[in-house]
């Protein structure tokens, strides 16, 4: 994960990053979890400081030998929980 201000990421509800100087890491966050096929709720707060804000977060799949963009396939999004 690389942003331009502190930022905050949770999955399935457990804090899994928290950073207030992220923006100052040129190659960002990683961060590694180990999870089970199936859905998983993902959260990430950003705390924008300034007009053009930014975000972008990667993944190693397995077997991958490198990292890539998250495709916006492997999201769902419910509007009523939110």
């Amino acid at each position: 994960i690389t942003a331009g201000s502190a930022i905050r990421m949770l999955v399935d509800g457990r804090v899994c990053l928290e950073s207030s100087t992220i923006y100052r890491k040129r190659s960002g966050e990683r961060v590694s979890l180990d999870l089970q096929a199936g859905l998983r709720e993902m959260e990430i707060e950003v705390w924008a400081s300034s007009s053009r804000p930014r975000l972008h977060v990667e993944w190693l799949t397995p077997g991958a030998t490198e990292k890539r963009p998250i495709p916006q396939s492997s999201f769902f999004y419910d509007p009523l929980r939110h």
